[in-house]
């Protein structure tokens, strides 16, 4: 295929997604009571700063599609079977199943999502509590999910499932923590170093630098 009709076909391809997307918004406004002048006015000065809020939507929702991940998650194997099934290239000798016992049962898909608050922290605390915020305004907005923080065996099916993800960036599992010692605990985390891709432990009182992924799971969302 010549590279002439390749690039052809790529825009008559876009041009039917857009057509198709044009046509659904078309539909949608009329659903809310809006007028097809609404949509023409996009086109207008007037309609600068709608076209950047649908723009930002539109970001934010393939970011938000890109770091999530379904992952095969097998709990009927030990803790040892999972970091194996990994293929780590060096891995802390704490990470055991007496340290960081498996919470999970049975065999089933997990999604995981990455979050980036894109942001230093001083602490884990600090890391927690910035997702209880996150929940409270989901709360707030009514939504049917809340997010927490994946356990290890969730990390480390992401690590085997998205081997090449932690060469990126950090990568970690604040929903199990194993306590040292009053006050030191410690989680296991995904990253790159020296000897390639690693699982290793991190310190819960520790600074986290704006490169930082946290691994969460979404739950339905309580009650009151």
């Amino acid at each position: 295929m010549s590279a002439k009709k390749s690039r052809t076909e790529a825009i008559v391809s876009a041009m039917g997604v857009l057509l198709s997307w044009i046509t659904t918004l078309v539909n949608d406004v009329r659903e809310l009571g809006g007028e097809i002048e609404d949509i023409y006015r996009l086109a207008t000065e007037d309609g600068r700063d709608t076209v950047k809020a649908i723009a930002r939507l539109i970001v934010e929702a393939g970011q938000k599609a890109r770091n999530s991940y379904s992952v095969l998650l097998d709990a009927t194997r030990s803790l040892a079977d999972l970091v194996a099934l990994g293929r780590y290239d060096w891995v802390n000798s704490d990470i055991t199943a007496e340290h960081f016992p498996v919470k999970s049962q049975g065999k089933r898909n997990v999604r995981v999502e990455l979050w980036w608050p894109n942001r230093y922290f001083n602490n884990g605390d600090e890391v927690i509590a910035e997702l209880a915020k996150l929940n409270d305004e989901l709360a707030k907005e009514n939504a049917s999910y809340s997010y927490r923080f994946a356990f290890i065996e969730e990390l480390l099916a992401l690590g085997a499932s998205q081997p090449e993800l932690q060469r990126q960036f950090p990568i970690a599992a604040l929903g199990s923590i194993w306590l040292v010692s009053d006050p030191f605990r410690r989680f296991a985390f995904l990253d790159r170093g020296g000897a390639g891709r690693v699982l290793g432990l991190f310190g819960v009182g520790l600074v986290f630098d704006g490169s930082w992924r946290f691994a969460l799971v979404r739950e339905p969302a309580r009650i009151a």
